[in-house]
């Protein structure tokens, strides 16, 4: 699908086929989409290994 106009119509398709569907959207690499929001998640600390002992840099 190219055109923004056919995905309403596609998408109505899709649904009344009422199996999986795949549909192929074209999306223009220059346009960003509107942000919704950020997560501001502390940082992870890194799991302990199976065996041996944590890498330390030299």
């Amino acid at each position: 699908m190219t055109r923004s106009e056919d995905f309403a119509a596609t998408l109505e398709e899709a649904v009344r086929l009422n199996r999986p569907v795949l549909i192929d959207v074209h999306v223009d690499a220059d346009i960003r989409p509107p942000a919704t929001g950020s997560w501001a998640l502390p940082p992870l600390q890194p799991k302990e290994p199976a065996f041996g002992t944590p890498w330390q840099p030299t």
